[in-house]
C-alpha cells in the first residue's frame, strides 16, 4: 500500500465508526490507531519551518497592502479566495523582491514537497488488523464494504 492510500483508508474507516458489533468494533479501533499513527507521521513530513511561515505571513500582509479595499474599510477585496489587486504590476515587483529575500527558504520548501510527494508515493508493507465477512455489520452498503476492501479477509 502507498502512503498515500492511509488517508484513504483512514476516512473509509470514520465513515462507518457507528456501525455495531462487537468484533467490528475492535477491529475498528486496533486499525483506526494504527491509521491514525501513520497519518501523523506522513503530516510531520509536511509541516512548514519556521522560516517558510514568515515568508508565507510576508506574501500575506503584502497582499493586503496592495489589495483593493472595501468602501470605507481596510479590508482587502477578496473574490474566489484572491486578492483583488489595486495595481499588479507594483505588487508583483514587491513580491519578488520578497521571492529573492526568501530564495533559500523557497528552494527548502520546494525540495520538501518533492521529497513529501515521492514519500507518499512509497509502497510500503502495514499490518492491519483483518475482519471475516461475517463478522461485518449485516446492515452495510456496497460502496462502505468496497471502501473497506483492504481490511477485510478473501
Amino acid at each position: 500500500m502507498k502512503r498515500k492510500q492511509f488517508f484513504e483508508c483512514k476516512a473509509a474507516l470514520e465513515s462507518v465508526k457507528n456501525y455495531t458489533g462487537m468484533e467490528f468494533r475492535v477491529i475498528y479501533f486496533k486499525n483506526m490507531q494504527l491509521l491514525t499513527e501513520k497519518v501523523k507521521e506522513v503530516e510531520e513530513k509536511i509541516s512548514a519551518s519556521a522560516e517558510w511561515a514568515a515568508f508565507e505571513k510576508a506574501a500575506t500582509e503584502l497582499k493586503v497592502k496592495h489589495a483593493k479595499k472595501v468602501p470605507g474599510t481596510d479590508q482587502p477585496v477578496i473574490e474566489n479566495n484572491n486578492f483583488i489587486m489595486e495595481c499588479i504590476e507594483k505588487f508583483m515587483e514587491e513580491f519578488h523582491e520578497l521571492r529573492k529575500s526568501f530564495k533559500d527558504v523557497i528552494s527548502e520548501r520546494e525540495e520538501q514537497l518533492k521529497n513529501y510527494n515521492a514519500y507518499l508515493e512509497e509502497e510500503i508493507e502495514i499490518s492491519f488488523v483483518r475482519i471475516k465477512n461475517t463478522d461485518l455489520p449485516a446492515d452495510m452498503k456496497a460502496g462502505e464494504y468496497a471502501a473497506l476492501a483492504w481490511m477485510i479477509e478473501e
